[in-house]
């Protein structure tokens, strides 16, 4: 019995693992995906060095197909420039200037793949955008203090309800979604946690569909024996 129980939670732990590293998401390059980046964070992985030109991009878009905002990251070309082969961000409706770039600057050692993750958040008539690099906090910005784009207000507050990775020279690899984080992680035991209880999941610590079924019938079949 006890080797038993030992096997079903090894099985277990690797089904939680493949469904961490596994719950990538392909795409094709414009196309609408229904999704709410009210709701979640927009994760991408991107697989582009400094300097190559490429673009991360996305579109939001709210119930009428209407502009909800659009972000990108680029990838700057190297001419020898000051400001060259950096990685830069615009945020399309808000910033006047169409590329900016992070300060302070993001690394270029990394290796190409990075993961990004996009965060919005909507509260007290403003919106807050926030730009992770590798789970570094790359970008944070209050929209009615940042934002030199006097119609911002009509685009980045309607509610979203697709998403769009252009058909342009994109870097964007796959993607998935990810239960927006509590402002505080001491609020919930010093763990991140989500702002909705309904909605929040762990791709870390939740079980697959499949693990629970295995660990459901051993469970059954010792209470029968």
């Amino acid at each position: 019995m006890a080797k038993n129980l030992l096997q079903i939670l090894l099985l277990v732990n690797i089904f939680s693992v493949a469904s961490a590293d596994e719950d990538w998401i392909a795409f094709t390059l414009g196309e609408k995906i229904e999704a709410s980046m009210d709701i979640f964070d927009l994760e991408v992985k991107t697989e582009s060095k400094e300097g190559s030109g490429q673009y991360l991009n996305v579109d939001m878009y709210d119930g009428d197909g209407e502009n909800a905002g659009q972000f990108f990251v680029f990838f700057d070309y190297s001419f020898g420039g000051p400001d060259d082969g950096k990685l830069k961000y615009g945020i399309k409706n808000c910033l006047e200037e169409t590329w900016n770039t992070f300060e302070p600057e993001l690394s270029k050692e990394k290796v190409p793949e990075r993961i990004w993750r996009f965060s919005l958040s909507k509260a007290d008539g403003d919106v807050r955008f926030v730009i992770y690099d590798d789970e570094n906090e790359a970008l944070n910005i209050l929209m009615s203090e940042t934002c030199d784009d006097g119609g911002w207000e009509a685009v980045w507050k309607r509610e979203i309800t697709h998403i769009e990775f252009p058909d342009r020279f994109s870097a964007a690899e796959v993607y998935r979604f990810r239960a927006k984080e509590s402002e505080s992680e001491e609020e919930n035991g010093g763990e991140k946690g989500c702002e909705d209880t309904n909605t929040c999941y762990s791709s870390t610590s939740a079980l697959s569909a499949g693990a629970e079924l295995i660990l459901g019938a051993f469970l059954a079949g010792n209470a029968l024996a």
